[in-house]
């Protein structure tokens, strides 16, 4: 089966639409949409009518477009194939409860780490990123962590592709030759640190999830204020790191991983 040029545009057209409303708090108007995609608003409005009628986006009675159920059941679909993931939130809720902080768990997508689960902080002021929202492969403690085991030919490849690009926070490592050497570090320490890499005030620590082959195939991350994340904490929340991604790996069938 092929499909003509038109198609494939159509298709990547109404991803975008889903890929906004999937971002967008509280939904969007046509307007906003039409904004936000850059195409005019009769094209995206003949997008949101196909959707809708597939049950993919609904319509509230103030006019703004947000995701429908049959995405919902589409996403829970796809998180019970996700069956290493349960046997990880399990432990991520242990670790946030532990450490009263939030916990994610973040999976490779192309030059970006998506969030698929969350264990929230217990306390009130915390750090909260919804499933599906998507972070930079090149800044912040899960991306680094994924970094450090490719190919260096890769890496250097993309950070002259992103270093320039990234945005700027008080802790954002923005030479490569800085950014070389802060992998290497984290290569021999099996775990890595953010620190106000990607916000003004969060600090965030990564361990690798480990397949049965030893392929490392997700992170979970321990993210919190920097107020509370302090150099004199940070030892004790490693070590409860490290143990936690060393039990989800375990009980994934990895050998040498047992706590």
């Amino acid at each position: 089966m092929t499909f003509d040029r038109y198609t494939i545009q159509v298709l990547e057209r109404a991803t975008k639409v889903l890929q906004v409303l999937a971002d967008s708090d509280g939904g969007l108007t046509l307007d906003e949409l039409a904004l936000r995609i850059g195409l005019h608003r009769a094209t995206v409005y003949r997008i949101l009518m196909a959707l809708k009628q597939e049950n993919l986006i609904d319509r509230d009675e103030t006019m703004r477009y947000r995701l429908g159920v049959l995405c919902i059941q589409l996403g829970a679909a796809s998180l019970r194939e996700l069956t290493w993931a349960d046997i990880a939130f399990s432990i991520m809720n242990e670790i946030s409860m532990e450490s009263r902080e939030s916990v994610y768990l973040c999976v490779r997508n192309g030059c970006q780490m998506v969030n698929i689960l969350t264990s929230p902080s217990p306390q009130g002021v915390q750090y909260y990123t919804r499933v599906g929202e998507a972070f930079p492969l090149y800044a912040g403690e899960a991306g680094k962590l994924i970094l450090a085991h490719l190919p260096e030919p890769e890496v250097r490849l993309r950070l002259k592709e992103s270093l320039d690009a990234l945005p700027r926070f008080p802790g954002t490592i923005i030479d490569e030759d800085d950014f070389l050497r802060e992998l290497e570090s984290i290569r021999q320490n099996g775990y890595s640190i953010s620190k106000m890499e990607v916000s003004d005030d969060e600090v965030g620590i990564a361990t690798p999830v480990k397949d049965y082959d030893g392929s490392i195939i997700a992170t979970i991350s321990l993210v919190g204020p920097v107020n509370r994340m302090t150099d004199e904490r940070l030892p004790d929340l490693i070590s409860i790191m490290v143990l936690g991604a060393r039990r989800i790996s375990a009980n994934l069938g990895c050998m040498g991983e047992t706590p």
